[in-house]
């Protein structure tokens, strides 16, 4: 039987991570499907809140289980947030980290926790207490260097304990479609010949952050968050990022595309080069890409929706 170009992705290193709340596909076989028949090897579940979620989220980590050990605690994961009301409170965070773990009670579930100023500490300190962890609402290389430090610091404090790192698989979840959206706004209000750099910003951003993540002795694996919104490709975030020690966070919308027309390649690393003249080409028309990343990084330092666990 022919594989799935969502299947493929393996034969590069990627693996494919569904981008839904468990309520949605917990209870009805469709997680199973995706599983079986489309190559999903994980779950990331923004939204997902407490009791109410307790029974989907543990049913979904019991259906990935099996491919949690067989990936050697590589995949296999489902996520549940730590309540974003919380993003400036790095002791609470870890205490919701924690108690998210003790309530749903399964080795394979990681907890997100937001890459803000305080979400850093938290993240380090997760690390350290042998949490698995989603850093979420990266957008900026720079960011994602401090989510690397941060993560290394947990490792040092984990080892230092008598830890084993490997126990504790975490994964940084880079924002793309955001970046292209407030990009591709300023550069339609600079007009002219500025518009052709539209939708490149993303891509190049995401290269550059994987060519940080190789150079790094310690870092999570970079998880592509590639659903779009509106003006985006629907699948132009899997194509043009496929590559090894990947995670490509697709929803059940974005999966259809995928099997439905992607061209599967080992494109991450393809055209590398090109990134830095990208970032170049876009401030020379008058982006200031400093600004973007302040902007987006502002929005994710705000507290949004409480989850109640």
């Amino acid at each position: 039987m022919a594989q799935t170009p969502l299947q493929l992705l393996a034969e590069y290193g990627q693996s494919p991570w569904l981008s839904a709340p468990p309520r949605r596909i917990g209870l009805d076989g469709e997680l199973q499907e995706l599983v079986r028949d489309h190559g999903i090897k994980g779950v990331t579940s923004a939204g997902a809140n407490g009791d109410e979620a307790g029974t989907d989220v543990r049913q979904a980590c019991d259906l990935m289980r099996p491919l949690w050990e067989a990936s050697g605690m590589r995949d296999g994961y489902v996520t549940l947030q730590v309540d974003p009301t919380l993003a400036h409170d790095a002791p609470r965070m870890l205490a919701y980290a924690k108690r998210l773990r003790a309530l749903i009670a399964r080795p394979n579930l990681m907890v997100g926790i937001p890459a803000t100023r305080a979400g850093l500490e938290a993240i380090e300190s997760a690390i350290a207490a042998r949490v698995p962890v989603e850093v979420t609402r990266i957008y900026s290389l720079a960011r994602y260097r401090q989510v690397v430090d941060a993560y290394a610091r947990g490792v040092e404090r984990l080892i230092g304990s008598g830890g084993d790192p490997a126990q504790v698989a975490s994964v940084a979840a880079v924002q793309l479609c955001p970046v292209d959206a407030e990009v591709d706004r300023r550069l339609d209000a600079i007009g002219g010949d500025a518009t052709r750099l539209k939708g490149r910003l993303a891509i190049a951003n995401a290269r550059l952050i994987y060519a940080e993540y190789k150079q790094a002795v310690a870092s999570p694996r970079c998880l592509w968050v590639a659903a779009p919104v509106r003006g985006c490709s629907d699948v132009l975030y899997v194509e043009e990022l496929i590559g090894s020690e990947t995670v490509v966070a697709v929803t059940p919308e974005t999966i259809a595309a995928v099997e439905d027309h992607a061209l599967v390649a080992d494109t991450l690393e393809r055209a590398a080069a090109e990134a830095p003249r990208t970032f170049r080409e876009i401030e020379a028309a008058g982006v200031d890409l400093d600004d973007v990343w302040r902007v987006l990084e502002a929005r994710a330092e705000q507290a949004t929706s409480p989850v109640r666990a």
